[in-house]
C-alpha cells in the first residue's frame, strides 16, 4: 500500500513537472502574435504645436457612461480646434469595448483621424494611468480626463498642477470641455 502511495505521487509529480516544462518552453501561438514592438514616440510630429494628451478610455465613456468611439471623436475635434496636436493613450482592452477583437494604433487611427504614432495602447495587465502620466510630465502637456489619478499622483506631481487635467461631461448631447 505505502508503495502504491510513493509510486502515485512519483508519477503525479512527474506529470505535474512535464506539464510545467511544457508551458514555459512553448507559449500559447495567440501570445506570440499579439507581441508588439515598441510604440514610435509620439512627439516627433509635435514641432510648433502644444501637445495634450487624452486618455482615451476614460473619454469613451463620457456619453451615457458606455464605450462609445463619437465621445472621443469630439473630444479631439475640439483640441485640434483649439490647437492642441492630441496623443491618446488607451488601455490595453480598448478593441474589446469597441469591437470583439484587439485594436492596435494602426487599427484605431482611421476612426479616430489620427496618424497611429499619436495612438498607444497600453500592453495587457498594464494600466494606462501611469503611462499618460509620465508622457505628460515628459510633454509638460495637459491632460483630458475626467479621472484624478490619486493613486499616482505621489509619483507624477506635474498632474497636481492647476489646470493640468481638464474635466469635461456631455449635456444635452453637447461636448462641455473647456481647453
Amino acid at each position: 500500500m505505502l508503495a502504491l502511495c510513493l509510486i502515485s505521487s512519483l508519477a503525479a509529480l512527474y506529470l505535474v513537472l512535464r506539464v510545467r516544462n511544457f508551458r514555459i518552453s512553448k507559449p500559447p501561438r495567440q501570445w506570440q502574435l499579439r507581441r508588439k514592438a515598441p510604440a514610435p514616440a509620439p512627439h516627433r510630429d509635435l514641432r510648433g504645436h502644444k501637445p495634450i494628451l487624452i486618455d482615451g478610455s476614460n473619454v469613451l465613456h463620457w456619453r451615457k457612461n458606455l464605450p462609445e468611439l463619437t465621445a472621443l471623436q469630439r473630444v479631439l475635434a475640439r483640441a485640434k480646434a483649439a490647437g492642441y496636436a492630441p496623443l491618446v493613450i488607451f488601455d490595453a482592452n480598448v478593441g474589446y469595448k469597441l469591437s470583439d477583437h484587439y485594436m492596435g494604433p494602426e487599427e484605431l487611427a482611421p476612426l479616430l483621424g489620427l496618424p497611429p504614432r499619436r495612438i498607444q495602447v497600453v500592453d495587457s495587465g498594464l494600466p494606462a494611468d501611469p503611462e499618460i502620466l509620465r508622457q505628460a510630465t515628459r510633454l509638460g502637456a495637459k491632460i483630458i480626463t475626467n479621472d484624478r489619478y490619486r493613486d499616482w499622483l505621489d509619483q507624477f506631481s506635474h498632474a497636481k498642477r492647476k489646470n493640468v487635467l481638464i474635466r469635461g461631461h456631455f449635456r444635452g448631447g453637447r461636448l462641455v470641455l473647456s481647453l
